[in-house]
């Protein structure tokens, strides 16, 4: 039975149904025999041989006699149809026993976890058989909708979280407009205010304006991530030096900085969406060019399977509430520059999560922040 166990399902059906044919020929052929046998032994009372010739002593038989004869004659030609019936049923019963039970029952189980939404289990069958095809791939479907739902969890305690912190870095500018507008309407029509003080006053308000806007388009950018697909291509090393060179010396003002660029990559090619890389990377030296105080460094490399990126500056860096809170939109470090709608780098990880690779903040040795993006290769 082992054996058959490892057998395909086309493979143990006709096993079975030829051990069950042959079982039914074999047992239908012996009752066949002894009821002929017991017909002839009947026949016997009623004739007499002599010679070679064989004569009836009497014309009927008795009714004891016929009645059996007509039965024995009835069950030869009848129990071959029963044998077959009962052995292929015994055969079929068999293989759905050993090749379709458990497996069936793996798959209801599984689906009925699924429709109560519990997706915290794993499904295992050892037969090598197409129902072992089955439940591993009903397990890779439900691997695959685990990964869905919490990725639609995550996003949405994401959005939750996106919401909470526009809500909260919004209520600044809002309340700043509201008093300055209380003040203008309780004061300004009173002709008691120098146009000086109407005018910082109106500065302020467009100040506090310009921040709402700026919250408004990084809300907005936000959602627009969720549309990006990473399409990767072969790009040689040089090319990627190239691009990063242009990205420096139009985002890096060279009266004021210097940097320098390191691309060590030995490999002829890097299998990378080079558009979303150079968008981290221009967010990244951005954040660089805010902060430093005299150079940005940028060295890229591979490593473990990963294309890293990694841009330092020597400024002041990340305090420690920063370097834990650094990724997080609309956040912005006490001690760093303000002014900026602080959703940077919480852009760059999620650009660099959807290339398969991750987001890292760090402080520098010698002093500065460290950047390093990661992206799938």
């Amino acid at each position: 039975m082992e054996r058959l166990n490892r057998l395909s399902l086309k493979a143990s059906l006709f096993l079975l149904m030829a051990f069950a044919v042959t079982g039914a020929s074999v047992l239908a052929i012996l009752v066949q025999n002894l009821c002929s046998s017991g017909i002839y032994r009947i026949m016997r009372k009623y004739t007499l041989v002599h010679s070679d010739t064989l004569y009836v002593a009497r014309e009927e038989l008795s009714g004891k006699d016929e009645l059996l004869i007509h039965l024995l004659r009835w069950t030869s030609s009848v129990f071959p149809i029963l044998a077959f019936g009962l052995f292929i049923f015994m055969a079929a019963r068999k293989y759905y026993s050993m090749k379709l039970k458990r497996p069936i029952a793996l798959l209801i189980e599984g689906a009925e976890r699924i429709s109560r939404q519990n997706l915290d289990f794993r499904l295992s069958y050892d037969q090598r058989d197409e129902m072992n095809e089955a439940v591993e791939a009903f397990e890779r479907m439900r691997r695959e909708m685990a990964a869905v739902y919490t990725k639609m969890w995550r996003t949405a305690e994401e959005r939750k979280r996106l919401n909470a912190a526009f809500a909260h870095d919004l209520r600044t500018p809002v309340t700043t407009l509201k008093g300055y507008h209380d003040f203008l309407i309780e004061y300004g029509s009173s002709r008691r205010l120098a146009p000086e003080k109407i005018s910082k006053v109106l500065h302020s308000m467009s100040a506090s304006i310009d921040r709402i806007e700026q919250y408004i388009e990084g809300m907005s950018s936000i959602g627009r991530l969720e549309d990006i697909r990473v399409h990767k291509n072969d790009i040689p090393p040089a090319k990627l030096e190239e691009a990063v060179g242009e990205t420096m010396r139009a985002l890096v003002p060279q009266d004021r900085l210097r940097y320098r660029v390191n691309v060590s990559i030995q490999q002829p090619t890097v299998r990378v969406d080079d558009k979303l890389f150079l968008r981290v990377a221009e967010n990244l030296i951005s954040n660089a060019v805010r902060h430093a105080s005299e150079e940005i460094g940028i060295e890229c490399r591979v490593a473990e399977g990963k294309l890293v990126l990694t841009v330092r500056d020597d400024g002041p860096g990340f305090s420690d509430e920063g370097l834990s809170m650094a990724q997080r939109p609309f956040y912005h470090d006490p001690s760093t520059v303000k002014g900026q709608a602080g959703i940077g780098l919480y852009i760059c990880e999620v650009l660099c999560e959807k290339h398969g690779g991750s987001l890292s903040v760090a402080n520098a040795e010698n002093g500065g922040a460290s950047i390093t993006a990661a992206f799938s290769i």
